[in-house]
């Protein structure tokens, strides 16, 4: 198996981050390019709302702001490691801006994190990361936080050290 391009959809929970400490590890021992995404869904308002439209477009667009720079913090702690990396904003629905992304940049793999919900919370909520699965073209690798740990590939990555190599 060869990995070049990696990507990983983050949305700046622990579940993500615990994600990209594996994406790294595997970009370090393939010598592969990371890729950040960070999506943010489109809101429906009803129509009696719409007086707070103005106040909504500043809210997504604070939201934007907020995560580009959130973007560039976790793409600079990827560079601390040695990966190539770049990161992007996206808009549209979750899942398939994440498997669209994938396939336009040629993805050899999505690494991404679970929340690991069941029963009614998973019906009512649904999951990105399954249905990710299931439309992309690429293999997924799911992540869960302490569910089935295993020793990460990477011995020079350690993502419970502070130190970069």
């Amino acid at each position: 198996m060869q990995l070049k391009k990696i990507l990983v959809p983050v949305d700046f929970s622990r579940f993500s981050e615990h994600a990209l400490d594996y994406a790294v590890a595997l970009a370090q021992d393939f010598g592969a390019q990371l890729f950040l995404l960070k999506v943010v869904a489109p809101v429906s308002m009803p129509q009696y709302l719409e007086e707070l439209a103005s106040s909504h477009s500043e809210i997504i667009g604070q939201e934007a702001d907020n995560s580009v720079a959130k973007l560039s913090e976790l793409a600079e702690r990827c560079r601390s490691y040695g990966v190539q990396v770049e990161a992007e904003l996206a808009r549209g629905e979750v899942s398939e801006t994440i498997a669209r992304t994938a396939a336009k940049l040629g993805a050899d793999m999505i690494v991404m994190g679970t929340h690991g919900r069941t029963g009614l919370r998973h019906v009512l909520l649904g999951s990105v990361a399954e249905k990710t699965l299931r439309i992309a073209e690429c293999p997924v690798l799911t992540v869960k936080i302490k569910e089935h740990e295993f020793v990460m590939p990477g011995a020079s990555f350690n993502p419970e050290s502070a130190t970069p190599v």
